[in-house]
């Protein structure tokens, strides 16, 4: 199987991260992410269920999000119960187009 590949300027496409654990009646969710050239973004993000398991959250890409070609990192960011705070880092690539 191919690996999907996402492309600067597309919108619509899902960035989901596994958090581990169920998440069940978290708030504040959503992902820090830093850019290829640096720059920071907040990206609002929601609890996604898999097969029933409630341990992910999910931002779907609008306009601006996939503006540059490169690595970008986030953490996901959450509160749940008394604990708030940034989850473990993840990283995906952003293709230029016809690469």
């Amino acid at each position: 199987m191919s690996e999907i590949k996402h492309y600067i300027g597309e919108v619509g496409a899902d960035v989901v991260i596994d958090i581990g654990e169920v998440i069940t009646g978290a708030t504040g969710i959503s992902m820090l992410v830093k850019k290829p050239d640096g720059t920071t973004a907040t990206w609002a993000a929601n609890i996604y269920s898999v097969g029933g398991s409630a341990q992910y959250i999910k931002h779907t890409v609008i306009a601006g999000d996939f503006d540059q070609a490169g690595t970008y990192e986030a953490h996901p960011v959450l509160t749940l119960a008394s604990w708030t705070g940034k989850g473990e880092k993840v990283s995906f690539i952003v293709y230029d187009l016809y690469s």
